[in-house]
């Protein structure tokens, strides 16, 4: 799986996307983690607003297998490797996020 890194974007801009930076199947596997073991409704936009109650996006999945295998494919460490110019990184165990889309009136902000 070859991919495309606009360095010089990053450079210029602070953030670049890079398209099938991993397989999709290793996003899917994660996904369904988060639907079956922490019961995030992903694939329900109408029940969105039920998960989180208080505008909370954090998950609390810490380390799962499926974070594992993303986080080590090969192509993730060439993109980072290539934007920050070294091979040497540290790996962190950062949660995962899940942040529907906001529709407006948003509820904890509407005036009344």
């Amino acid at each position: 799986m070859d991919v495309h890194i606009d360095a010089p974007h990053f450079e210029k801009h602070g953030w670049v996307r890079v398209e099938q930076a991993v397989p999709a199947v290793l996003c899917q596997l994660l996904v369904d983690v988060l639907e079956r073991v922490m019961r995030v409704p992903v694939r329900e936009p109408a029940r969105w607003h039920e998960y989180g109650r208080e505008w909370r996006d954090l998950i609390p999945i810490w380390g799962h297998q499926t974070q594992w295998d993303i986080r080590q494919h090969p192509n993730l460490h060439r993109i980072f490797a290539t934007l920050w110019r070294t091979e040497h990184l540290h790996v962190s165990l950062d949660s995962c996020r899940f942040t529907p889309p906001w529709r407006l009136p948003v509820p904890r902000f509407r005036s009344s």
